[in-house]
């Protein structure tokens, strides 16, 4: 079962092409069924004015209001998760970050979590934080 996400986008919006690449890189994890609409067309205004969407893109998920304007990867990320929580869908549904071939596995291009090799490459010891690389440009391969 898929997860309807509607964007109300319009043309040169850069907010609209960062959330055209959150979608994608969520959709290598979830199964999304994605429909664009332009903001300026009558169902754009229509959709629009009852989702209270400002300004673009505006992110309808299932139906209702999600965001506009930036849209937080995070944020739809949890979203999304607790919706197959809540609808049933588990786990089983979730695709997983390897779901298709990965010849030296890029881990910035991973959905969240990482692969397990990259985790526990980067897992601090205990009391320590810092960022998801300990050291900047140098990533453990993914197998």
């Amino acid at each position: 079962m898929a997860i309807e996400i509607l964007v109300l986008a319009q043309e040169d919006c850069a907010f609209c092409d960062h959330a055209r690449d959150v979608l994608a890189r969520l959709g290598d994890e979830f199964d999304l069924e994605i429909r664009t609409v332009e903001m300026n067309s009558d169902e754009g205004g229509r959709l629009a004015a009852e989702g209270a969407i400002l300004f673009p893109p505006g992110i309808f998920v299932e139906g209702k209001a999600f965001s506009y304007g930036r849209l937080s990867e995070r944020k739809l990320r949890k979203h999304f998760v607790a919706f197959m929580t809540s609808s049933g869908m588990g786990a089983i549904e979730r695709r997983s970050a390897h779901s298709r071939p990965v010849d030296g596995c890029d881990a910035r291009r991973h959905p969240s979590p990482p692969c397990s090799q990259w985790s526990a490459a980067v897992r601090p010891p205990h009391g320590v934080t810092f960022g998801p690389i300990s050291e900047p440009g140098r990533r453990p391969p993914c197998n």
